[in-house]
């Protein structure tokens, strides 16, 4: 409302067919030229034509506003190319289905690593475990078994000490004539031989 005097003497003498094909119409195209100018053929055509709708609504917005004309929506329809270009959008669009696919690929690869690493580091630390076990139960076999010794060792030593202790010079003749048969030996020599005999002798 504020624009109508304005708007009214930019275009009067016009009707609105008049104002809609002989300003409206060529500014557009001027316009949508200078924004598609900024993007690469092939993204025209391919994944960036979202955005392109929305840049150019935006640059036709602003143009527009200061003749009191309000825009609420473009939207760039039969966007066509020669069929090489065309080709060469095609080409892009594979080689980006192709990359997604490899990164996906990748991706699921190193999940699957992920998984086969941690499997392997819980059988691993599995591993660990009953080996650590094992060994301590060795080590606690051993011990028994050396203390056992120990004990088996001590307790002869204790009954070996225990006879020792007891033995008397009495009881030590005693079993000689006990275990001896009365024959005297026939071929003696030295003293020392016939002293024995002698003792022996005398015992009787």
């Amino acid at each position: 409302a504020d624009k109508v005097t304005e708007i009214f003497s930019r275009f009067k003498g016009r009707d609105g067919k008049e104002v809609r094909e002989e300003f409206i119409r060529p500014n557009i195209i001027s316009w949508v030229k200078e924004v598609t100018a900024q993007y690469p053929v092939t993204e025209i055509l391919g994944e960036q034509r979202a955005n392109l709708n929305i840049a150019v609504s935006d640059y036709v917005k602003e143009k527009f506003a200061p003749y009191g004309i309000i825009v609420e929506n473009t939207s760039l329809i039969n966007i066509d190319a020669d069929e090489e270009t065309r080709a060469q959008v095609q080409k892009r669009v594979n080689a980006i289905q192709e990359l997604e696919l490899a990164q996906t690929e990748k991706k699921t690869a190193k999940v699957k690593a992920d998984q086969e690493k941690e499997v392997a580091l819980t059988k691993a630390e599995q591993e660990r475990e009953v080996a650590s076990i094992e060994a301590e139960q060795k080590v606690i076999k051993a011990n028994a078994d050396a203390e056992a010794t120990r004990i088996k060792a001590q307790a002869q030593a204790d009954a070996n000490k225990a006879i020792a202790e007891s033995l008397t010079q009495e009881l030590i003749q005693k079993s000689l004539i006990d275990k001896w048969s009365g024959d005297v030996p026939r071929i003696t020599s030295g003293d020392s031989g016939l002293t024995s005999i002698l003792n022996i002798k005398n015992l009787e």
